[in-house]
């Protein structure tokens, strides 16, 4: 999940494998769907609600906190956080954020101190790794502290923040004895990368100053994908990073041989303005809110 501002972005990281795994007591719960079903359909949505969540969810258990858990299932759980602080920036103009979906690229655009800066981010399916590009039109003027951290719980998750070599990495360990890693490596063109970064329990984080360019790749493994996920997320970011020069090409076509196998198309395109405009003149009658093309898989 991406958001934020210009002077910080968000990464909200995630990965499927990561939930609170914790054993709770199944009972047989078959011979109530059919009543469940017959509820719905005979529209008593609240008493068909009531009737699953008695019967046809796990049991209680302990949730690891020392007590007995209010929980049903098992949680699932965030794996962390990437933020990227732009340093040094004035007072920011023109200021645009897009997701295009024939290319699965989400972009920032906006000026600053006279440059105009771009952020681009994209999830490679090829390389397995989160990809995040910054760029300025003028050289010299990307500075970011680029940070990996977890906040803090109540489920018991501790976590290990390091830094070496232009790479963050951050080390969980959920209740009962379940671990995972996460892996940002940092590479830059131009400027410097500061060999005193910092350090904590939750957060590793390292300060780029003077770039023209600056890419963070970053992948998240767990357990039960390897005896050690920081040496397989290392793995994929080495392969990544050899394969910088292509790595957004690849990424748009293989998005794209799924992605354009069908397409619908409804009306012509809208002009290429912000969308609080749009709603504006749509509203006054000036622009037809015929939308853009969409496509579907």
């Amino acid at each position: 999940m991406w958001g934020g501002f210009p002077e910080r972005q968000h990464f909200a990281l995630n990965h499927k494998r990561i939930w609170l795994h914790q054993p709770l007591t199944l009972e047989p719960v078959s011979e109530y769907l059919p009543q469940v079903r017959e509820l719905i359909f005979a529209a008593q949505w609240k008493e068909a609600e009531d009737l699953f969540g008695e019967k046809m969810q796990p049991v209680e258990g302990d949730c690891g906190s020392g007590g007995p858990s209010s929980y049903r299932v098992n949680l699932y759980q965030p794996a962390g956080n990437l933020v990227l602080e732009m340093q040094g920036l004035g007072d920011v103009a023109k200021y645009a954020r897009e997701l295009d979906l024939d290319t699965a690229v989400a972009t920032e655009r906006f000026r600053s101190n006279g440059n105009s800066f771009q952020c681009e981010s994209f999830v490679s399916a090829a390389q397995q790794v989160l990809v995040v590009h910054l760029t300025c039109d003028t050289p010299g003027q990307l500075n970011v502290r680029v940070t990996l951290q977890r906040q803090y719980d109540p489920l018991n998750c501790s976590t290990s923040g390091r830094f070496h070599d232009h790479t963050l990495t951050l080390l969980g360990h959920a209740v009962p004895d379940y671990w995972f890693g996460l892996a940002a490596h940092i590479i830059h063109r131009g400027g410097a990368v500061d060999p005193a970064g910092y350090q904590d329990g939750r957060h590793s984080s390292l300060l780029i100053t003077g770039a023209d360019e600056v890419w963070v790749l970053l992948d998240i493994a767990t357990q039960d994908e390897t005896d050690d996920p920081l040496d397989l997320c290392d793995n994929h970011l080495r392969d990544a990073e050899s394969a910088l020069p292509t790595l957004r090409e690849v990424h748009v076509s293989e998005h794209r041989r799924l992605y354009r196998r069908a397409s619908l198309r409804l009306g012509d395109p809208l002009p290429a303005k912000p969308t609080n405009e749009l709603v504006d003149e749509m509203r006054t009658g000036i622009t037809s809110p015929a939308p853009r093309t969409r496509r579907s898989r």
